[in-house]
């Protein structure tokens, strides 16, 4: 699906066919009323094709074929010209109009990112925001897109303190829309999901997203599920998604909100729970501060998934947790210590502050995400 239109001439200003007509018969000394004899239309049709207020039907254009020579064709592709280019003048007049809806998107930063191209005007920009969200005005955005402003559908964990933009948001869903369509891989699988999030744990290991990125997003794709990264825009806020494109296709989009290794890969583990527990006819956004059951299982199974909590009470029984012996752990489970230490500060083990140099911040600059998104 086409995020803008390419490659087509679109012109501004496009003469009726009449005016060819017109010419035609100027040059053959022949009347309109002449004309309509000829094809079998009333005068009166044949002076409102001339001046562009009746088209010209095909039946018309193959009876002008046979007195000018012309083809049928030629007068149809006139035709259709001169209405797409009146639909195209009716519909900028009315985008005009619509300044004020453009400015409630973060659109600067999307072209920006190379999202969709800024326009000549702001009705061009205007249309080129409609092309890229895939609909064909402002009112049919506000219908498609329903389920991000009331979140009917979408479970959203929201923040009190840190509102998400509703358009925003759905421009960042786009995106990350567009880049999973091209991603091509197998039928979903379950089982195969099950099994790459085994082995994904071991990619935290990695040194970072430049390493890590092209592994993951093919060891998913091989089992059906499309890991896109995209970043925030405007008052997005959002740390990840999940969704089904279509039956057998699944996409985990991620976005680095606070990029370090903790909150990217339990976003990754959290999203693919959603995929592998929860129903496939939801949208699953991960928006800080709001809970419910599926966020909270989802919570659970990931925080369990990356550190096995038999472990972690046993580790925990052992003794205080300090950098050496963090570190220790996260080697014996095969994980990155910024793992455990992100886990230990969410359960109130140990202070927000501490440790966190054990993490590893990611940047988008070395996350590279447009070249494996």
């Amino acid at each position: 699906m086409a995020s803008h239109v390419l490659d087509e001439y679109c012109p501004s200003i496009s003469s009726p066919p009449g005016e060819t007509l017109d010419e035609l018969l100027s040059e053959a000394g022949m009347t309109q009323v002449d004309l309509a004899a000829r094809v079998g239309l009333s005068p009166k049709t044949v002076n409102g094709i001339i001046h562009g207020t009746e088209p010209i039907a095909p039946r018309t254009a193959l009876a002008l074929e046979s007195v000018f020579g012309l083809s049928a064709g030629f007068w149809i592709r006139l035709e259709s010209a001169y209405r797409e280019s009146q639909a195209r003048q009716a519909r900028d007049m009315e985008l005009r109009d619509c300044t004020e809806w453009l400015e409630q998107f973060p659109w600067r930063e999307a072209v920006k990112l190379g999202w969709f191209p800024k326009g000549s005007s702001d009705a061009q920009t205007v249309s080129n925001l409609l092309c890229f969200m895939g609909v064909c005005s402002p009112r049919a955005f506000d219908d498609a897109y329903a389920w991000v402003r009331n979140s009917l559908v979408v479970s959203f964990r929201r923040s009190v303190s840190f509102r998400s933009d509703p358009q925003a948001v759905a421009l960042w869903l786009r995106q990350g829309e567009i880049q999973a369509r091209s991603i091509d891989g197998a039928p979903f699988s379950a089982d195969g999901l099950r099994g790459c999030l085994q082995r994904a744990r071991t990619l935290t290991l990695e040194s970072g997203p430049g390493a890590f990125l092209p592994k993951l997003s093919d060891a998913c794709a091989q089992c059906g599920v499309a890991v896109v990264f995209v970043p925030e825009v405007g008052k997005t806020r959002v740390s990840g998604a999940a969704r089904w494109l279509a039956p057998s296709k699944a996409i985990v989009q991620l976005s680095l909100r606070h990029q370090t290794n903790d909150h990217l890969w339990f976003a990754f583990f959290h999203e693919c729970m959603h995929l592998l527990h929860h129903s496939r006819r939801r949208t699953f956004v991960d928006i800080e501060g709001d809970g419910g059951e599926c966020e909270d299982e989802a919570d659970k199974r990931a925080s369990d998934l990356l550190i096995p909590a038999p472990q972690l009470r046993r580790w925990l029984a052992e003794g205080r947790p300090t950098k050496t012996r963090v570190s220790a752990f996260a080697h014996a489970i095969g994980v990155a210590p910024g793992i455990i230490v992100g886990r230990l500060q969410h359960d109130g083990t140990i202070g927000f502050r501490e440790m966190n140099d054990l993490k590893c911040r990611y940047s988008w600059a070395n996350a590279s995400p447009r070249a494996h998104g």
